[in-house]
């Protein structure tokens, strides 16, 4: 990528998030939404949370992780609402998304092994 598509692309995220700012919540940020298929959903797509990898770590209060992660990851990216990450690079909040996941699931399951 040259300076000049590094500028178009900075410059056209930066409008983007100022329109979003009017922007009501955006539900659905395909990047999030990779990623809570990957923790949240089981095999079951008729019954897609059970047997997930969280559900199994924190039963029914998955709902409630999926609720800090989504929250966590729009903080760290310093934006006012959901939808406005949809304004950011989405490789980024896709990583950043996994690795808070990844360290909840890691966590719990330390906290579970020494509980044993």
């Amino acid at each position: 990528m040259n300076d000049l598509e590094k500028i178009k692309a900075e410059l056209k995220r930066e409008i983007l998030a100022e329109i979003s700012n009017d922007m009501p919540s955006r539900k659905n940020v395909d990047s999030l939404e990779r990623i809570k298929t990957k923790y949240f959903y089981g095999p079951n797509m008729n019954d897609r949370h059970n047997g997930s990898r969280m559900q199994k770590l924190f039963g029914n209060d998955q709902h409630r992780v999926w609720d800090a992660v989504r929250t966590l990851t729009r903080i760290i990216f310093d934006k006012k609402n959901q939808g406005q990450l949809t304004f950011a690079d989405q490789d980024e909040v896709e990583r950043v998304c996994d690795s808070v996941c990844y360290l909840v699931c890691s966590l719990k399951a330390e906290m579970l092994k020494e509980d044993t």
